[in-house]
C-alpha cells in the first residue's frame, strides 16, 4: 500500500542521418577521441501523467489526486537539461532548449534540435531538471563535453548539490519546481539504422525516462478530535540542509523501477544540518475526512548519523486556550507509539505521520510510501 505522485517523460525517439558505427570496447582507455565521425537529429517527447495517490480501505478504493506543481517540469523557464551520453558514459553533447526549437503540444513538448558529431553506437540519455528552483542554476553548467561520465555524476558529492530552503518552500506550479533526475537505459545506434525504413532518417525508441525527485516529503496530518488543534507553526530541526541532485545509482541499481526506488541516502561528502525547517498548511483528504495536512520538503538524510526531529504544539480553541509543546523523533510508529528508528529520509518517498490525540504523549499513525512513478496505495489512518 503506497502512496503515488507520477512524473514520467514519455517515449523518446531519436531521429539520426548518417550515423557510423564505433567505439565499442569497454576499455574508456581505447574510446575514440570525442567529436568524431557523423551528425544525428534528436527529437525528444516530454509528457506528464497525471499523478494519484489511492487510499485502499476494506470497503473499496479512493483516489486522490495530487497537486500538478509536484509534477512539473519548468521547461518554460528552461530549467531543465537533455544530456547524451555515449557508450562509456561519457557525455557528448548538452542538448538544452537554448539549442533546440520547442513546442507546446496537448500532451506534453516536442524538442527537436541537432546534436554534434559523435563516433558513437550507442547512448544513454539524461534529464536533470528544476534546478533553479533550489537556487542551484550553475549546476547546468558543470556538464562539460567528452569529461563528464554518468559514473562521475553518481559519486560526486560536491559538484550537484543544492541547499534546501527553510522558509516553508514548496512548488507553486510556475517558477517553482522540485528538482528531478532521469536516465535511460543504453540504446544501440545500429538497431535504428537496421530497422529503418527511410535511410534518410533513422528512428530509435529509448522507452520512459522516469524521474525520480531529490526530495523527500514530511507530512503531519491534524487528525485530533473538535476542540483540539495543530497549531501552524510546525518545524523541523536537526535536518540535513545540502541535498544531492542526482541519486548514487551505484548505491541504488534499481532507483528507476518503481517498485523499488532509492534503498540508501545519496548525501553530500559535506551533510550540514540545521534547525528550524518550516512546514506549509494543505488541506487533503485521507480516507473521508478532509484534514489539514502539514508538509515539508526534505532533502535526504542518514539518521543513524543525526535525529530529525519534529516540533509541533497542540492547542485548544475554549475560552481559556491551552497549549503543549512535543517534540516527535522522526521515526516509524505502530499504534500510536514509536516502534523503530528510521535509518534514513529517502528522495521520491512520503513520510506520513497523522496526530489522532494528544496527552503526556502524542498518539499517532505513521505510513511510508515510495512517491512512484506510476499508482500506488497509501493506507488509509484508523
Amino acid at each position: 500500500m503506497r502512496s503515488s505522485i507520477s512524473y514520467i517523460l514519455r517515449p523518446v525517439a531519436l531521429l539520426l542521418a548518417l550515423v557510423t558505427t564505433s567505439c565499442v570496447n569497454d576499455d574508456q582507455t581505447v574510446c575514440p577521441p570525442f567529436g568524431q565521425a557523423e551528425q544525428y537529429v534528436l527529437n525528444l517527447r516530454i509528457t506528464t501523467q497525471k499523478a494519484a495517490t489511492r487510499t485502499t480501505r476494506a470497503e473499496g478504493d479512493d483516489i486522490e489526486e495530487a497537486t500538478d506543481a509536484e509534477d512539473r517540469i519548468n521547461i518554460e523557464g528552461n530549467d531543465f537539461a537533455v544530456l547524451v551520453f555515449d557508450g562509456y558514459g561519457r557525455l557528448i553533447q548538452r542538448f538544452e532548449p537554448s539549442s533546440a526549437i520547442i513546442s507546446r503540444q496537448e500532451s506534453g513538448y516536442e524538442v527537436t534540435g541537432v546534436l554534434g558529431e559523435t563516433s558513437a553506437d550507442r547512448i544513454q540519455v539524461a534529464v536533470i531538471a528544476n534546478c533553479k528552483s533550489m537556487a542551484a542554476a550553475a549546476v547546468y553548467d558543470r556538464f562539460i563535453l567528452g569529461h563528464t561520465f554518468l559514473s562521475d555524476m553518481y559519486r560526486d558529492g560536491t559538484t550537484w548539490n543544492f541547499t534546501l530552503p527553510n522558509d516553508g518552500w514548496q512548488p507553486d506550479g510556475a517558477g517553482k519546481a522540485i528538482p528531478m533526475y532521469g536516465c535511460s537505459g543504453v540504446a544501440l545506434l545500429s538497431a535504428a539504422t537496421q530497422n529503418a525504413i527511410d535511410k534518410e532518417r533513422y528512428d530509435l525508441d529509448l522507452g520512459e525516462i522516469k524521474m525520480l525527485r531529490a526530495v523527500a516529503k514530511i507530512e503531519v496530518a491534524d487528525a485530533l478530535p473538535d476542540g483540539v488543534e495543530l497549531a501552524s507553526d510546525i518545524t523541523l530541526s536537526n535536518y540535513n540542509a545540502v541535498g544531492r541532485l542526482i541519486p548514487d545509482a551505484t548505491a541504488n541499481p534499481d532507483w528507476n523501477k518503481e517498485d523499488t526506488q532509492v534503498g540508501a541516502p545519496t548525501l553530500p561528502d559535506a551533510p550540514a544540518t540545521a534547525d528550524g525547517l518550516k512546514f506549509f498548511a494543505e488541506t487533503k483528504t485521507v480516507g473521508d475526512e478532509t484534514r489539514t495536512v502539514y508538509s515539508a520538503y526534505v532533502t535526504e538524510a542518514d539518521l543513524t548519523a543525526n535525529r530529525a526531529v519534529i516540533n509541533l504544539t497542540v492547542r485548544d480553541s475554549g475560552a481559556n486556550p491551552t497549549s503543549k509543546d512535543y517534540n516527535m523523533e522522526v521515526d516509524e510508529y505502530a499504534d500510536g507509539k514509536p516502534t523503530k528508528r528510521l535509518g534514513a529520509l529517502l528522495r521520491n518517498h512520503i513520510y506520513r505521520y497523522e496526530i489522532r490525540s494528544a496527552s503526556n504523549t502524542l498518539n499517532i499513525n505513521y505510513t511510508i510510501c515510495p512517491m512512484g512513478t506510476s499508482v500506488a496505495d497509501i493506507p488509509d489512518f484508523e
